[in-house]
């Protein structure tokens, strides 16, 4: 199993403003996962055992089961059943303070987010019919669209469905299909409301410029890691921005700062090197794979989210977004936002800037 905080993150995530006349607003939620997590927990405070009954018809629902296949282990979805039980229920109180207190869990999600949602309990049984409400989800949408080139968005998929669940502190979208942990969105919502739901919708609502051509497996896997870079580091302008901008405010931002920060200015170094080689005709290159371990995992929020800082400090945070459909644009205002920084990170190479002029003719043109 991959490392286990690498995963965890991995997956990881308010102006109002006339929403597009044309955007379709027909969503379906789903709160079964949710309206089932609150009788497991019942359940439990009364200090019974999770017997395989109860726990099946819990995990098996759609919002959970299909929700930890595309993005964890099967070995979370059993911690989460054995946290659930060491959390609600009565006989267990002492073992978890004890656990408590030497912070043995105190870097693991599963765990994290169960006692987040002991705490926030009243609050969290009332939120899901906010989250789940037609205003809340077209400011989540007007939101997102402030990250977007003006009135230039793909339309909402008419059988788009957001689950709403509580095994992980996460939000994702795959497919037609988004999960929205429903501590996560409380949590981040203390820095603006929205703000969640608004990177998922980014990714649904933001037009990408199409492959004209078909590519070699070298520059394939070079697009690869050129897409995932922009696609996440744009939206994480929405809510990761502002989740390590100030990380004390929120459940998980230490976490998260240092997790997607703390070695960014090494990793762009690691895609210089590797596009470098790329741009080579002949020998061996650097794979999919190979780029998706260099990113930690990350789907491009390592380095896209210090990547997009550089380009938003130091002016360039419009051009950014009005030509945010094409990923190329990403790497070279960063550069030319890295060469005007004060504090000097990482620049580009000429000659992966020239391998990613090249790359781009051959992709679009």
């Amino acid at each position: 199993m991959k490392n286990t905080l690498l995963l965890i993150l991995a997956l990881f995530f308010f102006t109002s403003c006339k929403m597009n006349e044309k955007q379709s607003t027909s969503q379906k939620f789903n709160t079964d996962a949710i309206s089932m997590f609150w009788k497991v927990t019942e359940h439990l405070k009364k200090d019974r055992p999770l017997n395989d009954s109860l726990w099946n018809s819990y995990h098996n629902l759609k919002g959970n089961i299909d929700y930890m296949e595309n993005n964890r282990s099967e070995e979370q979805f059993v911690e989460h059943r054995r946290f659930l039980e060491l959390i609600f229920r009565p006989s267990f109180a002492d073992s978890l303070n004890q656990i408590i207190k030497r912070k043995k869990y105190q870097n693991n999600d599963i765990f994290q987010n169960l006692i987040y949602i002991k705490n926030n309990e009243k609050a969290l049984k009332q939120y899901t019919k906010t989250i789940t409400s037609p205003n809340y989800y077209k400011d989540c949408i007007s939101l997102s669209q402030d990250y977007l080139p003006k009135n230039k968005y793909e339309k909402i998929p008419k059988d788009l469905t957001i689950y709403i669940q509580a095994i992980t502190y996460d939000a994702a979208v795959q497919d037609n299909n988004m999960y929205f942990g429903l501590s996560v969105v409380h949590d981040f919502d203390k820095l603006k409301k929205g703000i969640v739901a608004a990177h998922e919708l980014h990714h649904v609502l933001r037009k990408n410029k199409s492959l004209k051509n078909v590519l070699s497996q070298k520059d394939s896997a070079s697009y690869f890691v050129i897409n995932q870079i922009n696609n996440e580091g744009v939206a994480d302008l929405i809510d990761k921005d502002l989740v390590t901008k100030f990380p004390n405010k929120t459940l998980m931002g230490p976490l998260f700062t240092e997790w997607l920060l703390g070695d960014a200015k090494n990793t762009i170094t690691k895609i210089d090197s590797c596009l470098s080689q790329n741009a080579e005709s002949e020998g061996k290159y650097v794979s999919k794979n190979d780029f998706t371990k260099i990113i930690a995992y990350s789907s491009g929020h390592i380095p896209g989210l210090f990547m997009v800082k550089i380009i938003k400090q130091n002016g360039f945070f419009q051009e950014l977004i009005d030509n945010s459909d094409n990923p190329f644009n990403f790497f070279y205002l960063y550069n030319k936002a890295a060469k005007k920084d004060i504090d000097k990170p990482p620049v580009l190479g000429e000659k992966t800037i020239k391998y990613l002029h090249v790359l781009e003719k051959k992709a679009f043109k």
